[in-house]
């Protein structure tokens, strides 16, 4: 553990070590293993700790506004009973939700929104349309590839039921860890490959010998100020795109231009 710790701190301002782990790959691949791990939980468990009170008063107004109703899809066909239509339902007059799959009316989706409406959806026998006024964008799923079944409130109350408790809960924060974990793993490893490929090229013009295999293993450790820095732009809402692979980029320039009299932190 004292050791991942001192690799933890060399990694994030030591070309010099960085360049000395060239030929390490199993401790590197130890190291990136468990950075990712930390990482995951890092952004697992507060998205996690949300959910739950988002949850609790979503199934909280679920019930106590939403009407009771029965849709059935039969036939590439949506029918939707014991519930009068047209249905209209907004929220704060932003959003607009219109239910009439028995077209008791010719009006339009349109004759529903307001001119404070961000975003409506229309729902009728044989399709869902969902309008973002705001882009200007807009989006149709017909109900002809959906199998035939029934949907009804209770069914939906139960089953946001079933989200609050604690062992549901407990595998929904694995499954997110797990997902995340998955992401993080893949789009790093992504992130070192190319930029090793982009550093060899100029290690080689550069006259350093440094082969692409060493680089790889070099960013093994390298990762983690890149992703730190990342994820703080992230959390600040600065939406700078490739930020991460622009700081690995330098600081693995860094390591190939590192001169040697530097001090190194040793690790054993």
């Amino acid at each position: 553990m004292k050791n991942l710790y001192k690799a933890f701190l060399n990694s994030l301002y030591n070309p010099v070590w960085l360049k000395k782990q060239r030929f390490a790959a199993d401790r590197a691949w130890t190291y990136f293993s468990l950075w990712v791990f930390v990482l995951s939980v890092a952004v697992a468990v507060p998205i996690s700790l949300s959910a739950w009170p988002i949850i609790t008063n979503g199934q909280k107004y679920f019930s106590s506004n939403v009407p009771d109703f029965e849709a059935n899809f039969k036939n590439g066909s949506l029918q939707v009973n014991r519930l009068a239509q047209p249905f209209v339902y907004r929220i704060n007059d932003q959003f607009v939700l219109v239910v009439d799959t028995v077209r008791t009316t010719t009006a339009a989706l349109t004759d529903y929104v307001t001119s404070t409406s961000k975003a409506s959806l229309f729902v009728t026998a044989d399709r869902m349309e969902f309008n973002d006024s705001e882009s200007g964008q807009s989006r149709i799923q017909k109900w002809a590839n959906v199998p035939d079944g029934t949907v009804t409130k209770g069914q939906l109350e139960s089953t946001l039921k079933n989200f609050l408790k604690p062992w549901f809960y407990f595998l929904g924060v694995i499954a997110v860890f797990i997902g995340f974990y998955v992401v993080f793993f893949i789009s790093k490893l992504y992130t070192i490959l190319v930029v090793a490929l982009v550093v060899s090229v100029m290690a080689k013009f550069t006259g350093r010998n440094l082969k692409l295999k060493n680089l790889f293993i070099i960013g093994l450790y390298a990762i983690t100020l890149p992703s730190i820095i990342g994820m703080a732009f992230t959390l600040m809402g600065i939406g700078i795109s490739y930020v991460e692979f622009m700081a690995m980029l330098a600081f693995m320039l860094a390591v190939v231009m590192s001169e040697k009299s530097k001090k190194v932190v040793e690790d054993e």
